[in-house]
């Protein structure tokens, strides 16, 4: 099989304070290319207290500049090594690289998780949520005729409709990183109702809504339980969270990895896949 060497282009990578499930797909996807023969090298901005090169896994991770120098540095890095290097995948994660200004487009992959959209409603401020929204499909239209990457039907879907071409979309389904448990493994459903959120706190990702979705049920079912798992972000939970737990009467308490059954909402923080797997 012929070895190739790959130039990944992302705004986080493994090690950043704001890594996600997107930076963890990465890694692993670019894992398994290392381990059949592949050389990878993965360029993202620099934060405080990562290395500016290091090895993990098998793949260089390289880092210099911010998120907006790091056009400059990574496009700098390619020029100087573009005769070795076969394919910039560059991941579009609301940051883009603009590799098609500056890599051929034998070159390109273009490497896309889901749209933004009404995303930038939560995450951004006027004018700048409406000047994303508009100007997300625009460009990314102008990747349409690369060699694309995505994990999921619904976002293939999405960029068909922008005008990317079907032959040209390949969907790489997203896994597990534990073994699956089997079923005589499972827990007894407890009497008590009890739901489970997964996510970062962050406004975008629906924590606020499933908040108000369990008050409506917890008024029917007030021993019903509500844990939330996820890296805990402090100015949210003060100016919105914990604003609504008052407004709503639901008591609440902020655990360290394990749920407060005297309390209807638990907030556990991260918890690693190790730890969710065996509790």
């Amino acid at each position: 099989m012929k070895q190739y060497r790959l130039l990944f282009l992302s705004w986080r990578d493994i090690r950043s304070p704001l890594k996600g499930g997107a930076e963890t797909f990465t890694h692993e996807l670019m894992k398994g290319l290392v381990k059949k023969g592949h050389q990878v090298t993965h360029f993202s901005p620099q934060y405080s207290g990562t290395l500016s090169v290091e090895v993990i896994d098998g793949i260089e991770y390289r880092r210099k500049g911010n998120m907006f120098t790091v056009l400059y540095h990574s496009a700098n890095f390619y020029f100087r090594n573009h005769q070795i290097i076969h394919y910039v995948v560059d991941q579009c994660n609301t940051h883009r690289f603009f590799s098609f200004l500056w890599v051929k487009r034998s070159k390109r992959v273009f490497f896309i998780h889901q749209l933004t959209r009404e995303i930038w409603f939560y995450h951004a401020k006027f004018p700048f949520h409406y000047l994303g929204f508009v100007l997300e499909p625009l460009l990314l239209w102008l990747n349409r005729n690369d060699r694309c990457i995505t994990v999921s039907e619904s976002t293939k879907h999405d960029l068909l409709k922008i005008g990317f071409r079907d032959h040209n979309v390949t969907i790489l389904p997203e896994g597990l990183d534990i073994p699956p448990l089997k079923q005589e493994d499972f827990y007894q459903k407890e009497e008590t109702p009890t739901f489970l959120y997964i996510g970062r706190m962050a406004k975008y990702k629906g924590i606020h809504d499933a908040l108000v979705a369990y008050r409506e049920f917890n008024k029917e079912y007030p021993k019903s339980k509500f844990w939330v798992i996820g890296a805990f972000n402090q100015e949210y939970f003060s100016k919105t969270i914990e604003q609504e737990l008052i407004k709503s009467s639901l008591s609440y308490a902020i655990t360290d990895g394990r749920p407060d059954n005297k309390v209807d909402v638990s907030f556990m923080g991260f918890v690693s896949s190790k730890k969710r797997s065996s509790t």
